[in-house]
């Protein structure tokens, strides 16, 4: 039979089965305990959410407007941004370049002065 195929080394085979096995061995040793212990932290982030989402009390009509509508804006966005700046894009990108240093210390600037006023405004209540 094994001439049919033209395997004519057994050795191969078995050779192939134990390392399979070995690997098997060390992956169930060393994989397996994370990998379980992962999916159990990601099974209770799932239930953390899905209690969140029940104390909402959203029923799904409301819940479903306010999801779809975001997402018609958000890509409602990229397409009429894809669609104006489409064949000056190359230019946006540059300028955004040129002027990235600049606009991310305007953003921190905004982010740092909203963290104190609020800092403020707790002190004050």
């Amino acid at each position: 039979m094994a001439d049919k195929f033209g395997l004519k080394r057994y050795d191969l085979g078995i050779y192939t089965l134990v390392v399979f096995g070995i690997l098997i061995l060390i992956l169930g040793k060393f994989a397996w305990g994370p990998m379980m212990s992962g999916l159990d932290k990601r099974e209770a982030t799932l239930r953390k959410a899905h209690d969140d989402a029940e104390a909402s009390r959203l029923e799904i009509p409301v819940f479903a407007t306010f999801a779809y509508s975001g997402a018609l804006v958000w890509s409602a966005t990229f397409i009429l941004l894809g669609y104006f700046l489409g064949d000056q894009w190359e230019f946006v990108l540059a300028r955004l370049q040129d002027n990235i240093f600049e606009g991310t210390l305007i953003v921190l600037a905004i982010l740092a002065l909203i963290w104190i006023l609020r800092r403020k405004l707790i002190r004050l209540e």
